[in-house]
């Protein structure tokens, strides 16, 4: 493999960026390696057209690290462990709500608010 040919580097930035796609993929999540997978699919496609060794590499970091900063706070968001636990009404147990109408007697109805939900 002669790294100063430019097919190698065609190849290079390909099969580095279905491994970037594929490591996003098995980890579930995290947003990590998806701007890497960009990054060296931009280049590939620059190696692909010609373009010289150093501008792929300068385009790879710098779509890389552009990306990446992007979707920190996508993926800070989305890792976030303060979801409300439970399904259904098991979710609301333990939670203090406003009484709207009260019960007048054991087969009487009445409504409480419970955050935006009657």
């Amino acid at each position: 493999m002669d790294l100063n040919d430019p097919d190698t580097w065609r190849w290079i930035w390909l099969i580095a960026a279905v491994v970037f796609a594929g490591g996003e993929i098995a980890i579930a999540g995290s947003f990590f390696l998806a701007p890497f997978a960009l990054g060296a699919a931009i280049a590939a496609a620059m190696a692909f057209a010609g373009v010289d060794l150093a501008p792929q590499w300068v385009v790879f970091v710098a779509v890389s690290a552009v990306t990446l900063a992007a979707m920190r706070p996508l993926a800070h968001r989305l890792d976030r462990h303060d979801l409300v636990p439970g399904v259904g009404s098991s979710r609301q147990l333990g939670q203090e709500a406003k009484v709207l109408e009260a019960i007048d007697g054991p087969h009487d109805h009445g409504m409480v608010l419970l955050g935006r939900e009657r």
